[in-house]
Order: structure tokens, then C-alpha cells, then sequence
């Protein structure tokens, strides 16, 4: 990736904004050339124009930010050798077609590094939102709104390349509250089986990719004088994992209040081992529905008050488990999916 040329330095100080008269000499004075040390800032910038649903699959309409500007606002002190210049001095570059930018800034040695800010441009756009499950298929809303990212403190240091990949939040026109970034999470979905080994039966599970997932997430604040509640959708990738960034308020979200619902899917047949005579032997059950499961009975959905603070973009996990429901009773075989025993099943 090359530097983006025809970068444009936008000098700017508080009393300017402020009071409406010039910049010190102090700041206007303060130029890239003048300092030694230069770092680098590169990275990509992303958003989401909403999910599509086609083959009982969802997926993310994720497409790179494109002709977007970056800001970095460096403070005048943090440049001036006396600590004394007042202001900010604020670099701007654009992003190419892949998304992907890079700058060049001033930089002076400082043990702890010098801490600057990272800010892209604010736009407006419309996204495909998942309104609800009517009958089992995905009824979509398309709303206009502003795609947005919180500023980003990172620290640099000379001859430095820091790498700041950033991903859009939204905020639909009609809410006041943006939700500028967004937080990672991860839906593990286990599938409950039944294994032999040495002539016992044991309950097992398997991550199994192209399941469908929702959440439905209630956040903070309210729409008309009620809660307002968002659902998202993803389907599981080859490790079980159905992904979600959700858009957040801030990536230091406190008890977000999430339902997770494993779609249930039909299966042909489930295999099963049946004990007569004290052999063990396979059985194939005709037929039936994966379902949520939890604490000893089908479960729609699971809520979960998960805590984002202090993770700063890792990931959060929470398990959904599916077990296999048949349509025919199959009590001859010793099946029964409302004593299925998970306490040996770990999701690590």
C-alpha cells in the first residue's frame, strides 16, 4: 500500500475556534518539517450496510470505506520542545478504494510515546436491518443512517508504523444516541451428539458452520418511551462461531442485556447407540429438529448480561446448545433429549 499523496495539513488552535482570532506564533509555526521524528499511521476503515438472507444463510454486506478522510489532531504542546503551544495541529488523508489509508506525521521521542487522535469523517448512508422471524424466514427494514466511529486515542513514537484497522458503528436518523463503535461477539453453537467409546455411551458435541443465529440486543435508552431493541443475525463459520459486531455506544459497555436464539434446522437422521443385553449398538433415528437447549428443556433463547468493559476489542463468547429432537417417539432406543447430559462438554 503506498503513502496517499496531496495529504492536507490543517492548522487549527482552540482560540481560533474560540475567540475568532489568529494562532499564536507559537502554533502557526509548528510545521512537519521542523520536527526530526516521523511515525506512520495505517490501517483500513469498514462498514456494514446491513445483512442480506439467501439459502438459509445470513451475511454481513460489509464493504471497505472508500473516499473517506482520516483526521490525526496532534496537540501544539506534545510538538513544542517548552510544553508551552497552545492548540491543535490536525493531518488529513483519504482513504483509497480498498478502504485503506496511510499518513505520515510529526513525532518527538517521549518515553511513554507521544498520544495522538485518530478520527475518520461522519456519513450518511442506509442500512439493511433485520426487523424479525415471521415463519421461520427474516423480514428486513431499510433506514437511513449515519455511519460514525469514536475518536481513537493511540500513542506513536518516532520512526514507529502503528496499524489502526477501524470498523463503522451506526446511528439510525430518527435516534438521538449515536453508536459510534462497536463491540465484538462470538455465538458458539454446539450441537449435541452421542458417541461409543469401548462399549459405553457418552454425550458429545459438534461446532458444525452454516447455522443461523439472532440476537436481539435492548440497549440503554429509550424509542417513544420504551426500550429500544435491535436484532442481528449472523450464521456460524467452519469453528461454530456465528460473529457479531454490534453497534455500541462506547467499546466500554457495562451488563449489555443480550438474547441469543439458535435458529432450529430439520435433520434427516441422528445417530444414536442403543444399549440391549449389554452391547452397545448404532441406531439411526429418523427425522427430527435441532433446538436450543438449556438446564434440561428446549429453549427458545438464552439472555445473557455480558460486560464488554476493559476488553478494548477482544471478543466475548456465549454458548448456544442444540439437541436433537425427533418427530416420531423413540423411547425404545433409550433417547431422551430433555435428560441430555452436558456437564461433561466443555465449549474452551
Amino acid at each position: 500500500m503506498g503513502i496517499l499523496s496531496n495529504s492536507k495539513v490543517l492548522a487549527t488552535c482552540v482560540l481560533t475556534l474560540l475567540l475568532a482570532t489568529g494562532c499564536s506564533k507559537e502554533q502557526t509555526s509548528l510545521s512537519i518539517d521542523d520536527i526530526k521524528g516521523k511515525a506512520k499511521i495505517v490501517g483500513s476503515l469498514a462498514y456494514s450496510e446491513g445483512q442480506s438472507y439467501a439459502n438459509g444463510q445470513f451475511s454481513e454486506l460489509v464493504k471497505p470505506a472508500a473516499g473517506k478522510r482520516v483526521f490525526v489532531k496532534i496537540s501544539n504542546s506534545s510538538l513544542d520542545p517548552n510544553g508551552k503551544a497552545q492548540g491543535y495541529t490536525t493531518y488529513e488523508t483519504v482513504t483509497d478504494e480498498a478502504g485503506e489509508y496511510e499518513i505520515e506525521i510529526p513525532a518527538v521521542e517521549k518515553t511513554e510515546g507521544m498520544s495522538v487522535i485518530v478520527q475518520p469523517e461522519t456519513f450518511v448512508g442506509t442500512r439493511t436491518l433485520l426487523a424479525t422471524i415471521d415463519n421461520g424466514e427474516p423480514v428486513f427494514e431499510q433506514k437511513e443512517v449515519v455511519f460514525e466511529i469514536a475518536e481513537q486515542n493511540i500513542t506513536v513514537k518516532p520512526n514507529d508504523i502503528e496499524v489502526k484497522d477501524l470498523f463503522y458503528g451506526f446511528t439510525e436518523r430518527d435516534i438521538e444516541e449515536g453508536f459510534p463503535t462497536t463491540v465484538p461477539l462470538s455465538v458458539k453453537v454446539g450441537l449435541g451428539i452421542v458417541e461409543s467409546v469401548n462399549n459405553q455411551v457418552y454425550g458429545a458435541f459438534a461446532f458444525q458452520s452454516g447455522k443461523s443465529v439472532m440476537i436481539t440486543v435492548t440497549y440503554g435508552m429509550t424509542e417513544n418511551n420504551s426500550p429500544l431493541v435491535r436484532n442481528y443475525a449472523a450464521t456460524t463459520d467452519f469453528n461454530g462461531e456465528a460473529l457479531f459486531n454490534i453497534p455500541a455506544k462506547s467499546a466500554q459497555w457495562d451488563n449489555a442485556n443480550i438474547t441469543v436464539k439458535a435458529m432450529p434446522f430439520t435433520v434427516s437422521s441422528f445417530n444414536y447407540y442403543a444399549t440391549a443385553f449389554s452391547q452397545v449398538y448404532p441406531v439411526a433415528i429418523n427425522g427430527g429438529i435441532y433446538y436450543q437447549y438449556s438446564d434440561g428443556v428446549l429453549d427458545k433463547e438464552q439472555n445473557f448480561s455480558i460486560n464488554f468493559t476493559g476488553l478494548d476489542g477482544v471478543r466475548q463468547y456465549v454458548e448456544a446448545r442444540m439437541v436433537f429432537k425427533p418427530f416420531a417417539t423413540v423411547d425404545s432406543y433409550g433417547y431422551n433429549y430433555s435428560n441430555y447430559d452436558w456437564s461433561n462438554i466443555s465449549f474452551d
